[in-house]
C-alpha cells in the first residue's frame, strides 16, 4: 500500500488516521521510509515503516459498500458471550486486538446488548467504549457526518433500524 499525504486509513490499534507526513530515517545503517500517521482526535502521531504497513494491519477506511454491509452485521444477532468474566473479557480484547472492522464491531455490538441487559464491569465498559469510539470514527469519516451521528446510525443498525431508515441503502459508493 502506497500512501499519499492527506489519506485517510485505520490502524490496527489506534483507528483511523491521516497520513501527514513521509520520513527516512536511517536504521542499522540503511535507510528506511516511513510514513506518519495522526490519529483522528487523539493529537497522537505513530511513525510506521512503509514495507511494514501490511504487517502491522493498516488497511483503508471502509467503502459505502463495506458500510452497508457492516450495518448488516451489527443487526444480527451476536454469539454467546462467555460466562466467566475473565475469559469473556480476553475473547473479546483478542477480537479489538486485530483491528479488523467486523471483529470490532462485533465487541461493540455484544457490549451494547449485554450493556441493556445488566451492567457491564468497568473493564467491559472501557472495551466497550474503545471498541465503539474506533467504529464510530471510521463510520464519520466515510459518511462525512460528525461523531454524534455516526454514533446514532450503529446504535440504529445495532437496534434493528432498516438501512433505508439509516441512510445506508443508496446504490454504489461515492468514491
Amino acid at each position: 500500500m502506497r500512501l499519499t499525504l492527506g489519506k485517510f486509513v485505520v490502524h490496527p490499534q489506534h483507528g483511523p488516521a491521516e497520513v501527514v507526513e513521509r520520513k527516512t530515517r536511517k536504521v542499522k545503517g540503511e535507510d528506511v521510509e516511513y510514513v506518519v500517521l495522526e490519529v483522528e482526535d487523539q493529537r497522537l502521531q505513530i511513525a510506521v515503516p512503509e514495507d511494514s504497513l501490511s504487517e502491522i494491519g493498516v488497511r483503508d477506511l471502509a467503502s459505502h459498500t463495506r458500510l452497508r454491509k457492516l450495518m448488516s452485521l451489527l443487526a444480527k444477532t451476536g454469539d454467546k458471550l462467555e460466562k466467566q468474566w475473565s475469559r469473556r473479557l480476553k475473547a473479546l480484547r483478542e477480537k479489538l486486538a486485530t483491528g479488523d472492522l467486523d471483529s470490532v464491531a462485533e465487541v461493540a455490538r455484544d457490549l451494547y446488548r449485554r450493556q441493556q441487559e445488566k451492567d457491564l464491569s468497568m473493564a467491559e465498559r472501557n472495551l466497550y467504549q474503545e471498541a465503539k469510539d474506533m467504529v464510530v470514527s471510521e463510520v464519520a469519516l466515510v459518511l462525512d457526518v460528525d461523531h454524534e451521528e455516526a454514533e446514532k446510525t450503529i446504535d440504529g443498525a445495532i437496534d434493528g433500524v432498516p438501512l433505508t431508515r439509516l441512510g445506508l441503502d443508496r446504490g454504489k459508493d461515492k468514491k
